[in-house]
């Protein structure tokens, strides 16, 4: 109970707090309700993609209460997500019809995402913080 005490201490401010929780629970409902009811039989593959990101959306909603390492879930997630669509640019031939151009505006595009969010996003998820926010002290 004590570890749950600390980590309320820190995470987002109380108006962020109350205003996006709903809102990801909204959208955690939202994905469980079209997951189990679009008439798709439920296999491995609905479940790979549902189990997935109903457990980002829970990771989001446990950092913005303070949960201790909980933000990290997010930010792996969005790391691995930029990687992944990088890897694909890069590994996909370009399809017909495809100018060259067209596929390395993609690929720069992609380039782009993981530079700008994935990047800082692996920092975090390995360090916790970014070198420039100083500790706290008493």
């Amino acid at each position: 109970m004590r570890i749950f005490e600390i980590g309320l201490q820190g995470g987002a401010s109380r108006f962020i707090r109350w205003s996006v929780s709903p809102f990801l629970i909204l959208v955690m409902l939202f994905f469980a309700y079209i997951g189990f009811t679009s008439g798709i039989p439920l296999s491995n593959t609905a479940l790979l993609l549902i189990l997935p990101l109903e457990f980002v959306l829970l990771s989001a909603l446990l950092a913005l209460w303070g949960v201790p390492l909980a933000g990290r879930v997010v930010t792996s997630a969005a790391f691995l997500a930029t990687a992944f669509l990088l890897f694909k640019e890069v590994v996909e031939p370009a399809q017909s019809g495809e100018s060259w151009s067209d596929k390395l505006l993609s690929i720069l595009s992609a380039l782009a995402a993981f530079v700008t969010l994935g990047l800082p996003c692996a920092f975090y998820t390995l360090r916790g913080r970014f070198p420039w926010r100083q500790p706290l002290s008493d």
